[in-house]
């Protein structure tokens, strides 16, 4: 579930048929937020929908820009988001999306269907490395740093985790929280798997 807000409009041409239509044109998008994270106040650029071809959208702003393509099944064959300092960047690799995050900020982030004001505000900045199957749309593995980690009252310098997901059974190994001159180690699985 995705907490998606903003307002495109668009100036273009519209051919073919209208179960294959060809979309071609100018693209701006206003109000731009993603799970509580905004973009700058406008993004423009281009769009390009090919149902033979596939989908692509590449837009900036100021300080901002986001670029996708999909192929023709609608499955990422290349992301490219920058926000700011931070930057996200996946690209295909057969049926896996490899993606590498760099300093995202998660003031802000919302997780939807899940309670963070329970825990307290969400802080820090995330790095790392997921690689998704896009046949299956799941996460297989990954490695994860957040510096400056907060929840709630609760701050840190810097956690990190390696996982790998065996059918919806997270297996995290070499987790750290690093929190002034203490050091706490772990080792543990996540079962998300739905129960019976």
């Amino acid at each position: 579930v995705t907490d998606l807000t903003g307002r495109v409009d668009l100036t273009g041409r519209i051919t073919g048929t209208p179960s294959a239509p060809n979309v071609i044109g100018a693209v701006a998008v206003r109000g731009l937020s993603l799970n509580g994270i905004t973009f700058d106040p406008v993004l423009n650029g281009d769009l390009r929908l090919v149902p033979s071809q596939g989908f692509s959208v590449n837009v900036s702003g100021s300080r901002d820009r986001i670029a996708l393509a999909l192929n023709p099944n609608y499955k990422p064959i290349s992301l490219n988001v920058k926000r700011g300092d931070a930057t996200l960047v996946g690209i295909a690799r057969g049926n896996i999306f490899a993606v590498d995050l760099k300093q995202f900020p998660l003031d802000g982030l919302t997780i939807p269907g899940v309670q963070l004001a329970r825990l307290g505000a969400l802080g820090g900045q995330l790095s790392g490395n997921l690689n998704i199957d896009t046949d299956r749309l799941q996460v297989v593995d990954g490695s994860l740093a957040v510096a400056n980690p907060r929840i709630g009252a609760f701050q840190g310098e810097r956690i990190q985790t390696q996982f790998v997901n065996n059918g919806g059974v997270f297996r995290f190994a070499e987790t750290s929280l690093q929190r002034g001159n203490s050091r706490y180690t772990l080792a543990g699985n996540l079962d998300l798997r739905a129960s019976p």
